[in-house]
């Protein structure tokens, strides 16, 4: 489970049938709220509206992957007894804190019934990694058709996580943008991790975009996500173009590739 800092050091109208998006706009045409609204439920209504008009991405249904896990545990190459295992550990000890929590829970569930991907996860929890072993976890190969795209897709997740952790930056940022936030158990590592490797890259606006969208949904974040979100966010808005701090760090790139 990570610690406190995932990042590591080292080569690291009035009717509320509407829904809430109508509410919000017939509150913003004129129209008002019912007279016999709690004001309770309408503070929770306006709140729900103006979330999902100011973000474009959202957590995952835990029922949704649930569901897919089933669906993959039922495959004939897996034991009954593994599968067993690894369903009851899924709903018994899934974090009620979303985030990398939610993707190592996963990883730990499918270790059960992969050799494979348990061998992975052992790899990426390593406290150094040199470049051999990143290499390693980047050679997909062994991702065949018994492992369905959502899994492969996780799996992509966790490897590019552990090379930005690791300063792996090029690596790591090549892998996540091949991913999607709606396709992954954790979009909020994916964001953050993608952000992380544009900063040290300095890809000044793509960093800033990937940051604005993780901090869409900031008090529901890791705390630490937050935080270093809006240092990487205050850092890049003051990095000018050509600028000796910019030329020194881009020179500090360079010596870092050629380690």
């Amino acid at each position: 489970m990570a610690g406190e800092s995932d990042v590591k050091p080292g080569r690291p109208t009035s009717d509320r049938r509407q829904g809430p998006v109508g509410l919000l706009l017939a509150l913003l045409i004129g129209g008002g709220w019912p007279l016999t609204e709690p004001t309770s439920v309408v503070g929770q209504e306006i709140g729900d509206a103006l979330e999902q008009a100011t973000t474009d991405w959202d957590w995952p249904d835990e029922n949704r992957f649930e569901s897919q896990l089933a669906g993959f545990l039922d495959q004939d190459w897996i034991r009954p007894e593994r599968r067993r295992v690894a369903m009851e550990l899924w709903r018994q000890g899934l974090p009620a804190a979303r985030g990398p929590e939610w993707l190592e829970h996963l990883l730990a569930t499918l270790s059960v019934v992969d050799p494979r991907v348990e061998q992975m996860w052992e790899q990426l929890q390593r406290a150094e990694m040199a470049a051999e072993q990143a290499a390693s976890l980047l050679d997909f190969r062994w991702l065949d058709a018994r492992l369905p795209s959502w899994v492969q897709d996780n799996l992509r997740l966790a490897v590019a996580r552990g090379l930005i952790q690791h300063r792996f930056y090029d690596e790591g940022l090549e892998l996540l943008e091949t991913l999607d936030t709606r396709g992954v158990i954790d979009p909020a590592s994916l964001l953050f991790y993608r952000g992380l490797a544009q900063h040290h890259l300095l890809a000044r606006e793509g960093c800033l975009d990937t940051m604005q969208r993780l901090l869409q949904r900031e008090s529901e974040l890791p705390v630490r996500f937050a935080r270093a979100a809006k240092m990487i966010q205050s850092d890049m808005q003051q990095l000018e173009d050509d600028s000796l701090d910019e030329i020194g760090r881009l020179m500090r790139q360079v010596e870092r590739r050629l380690d």
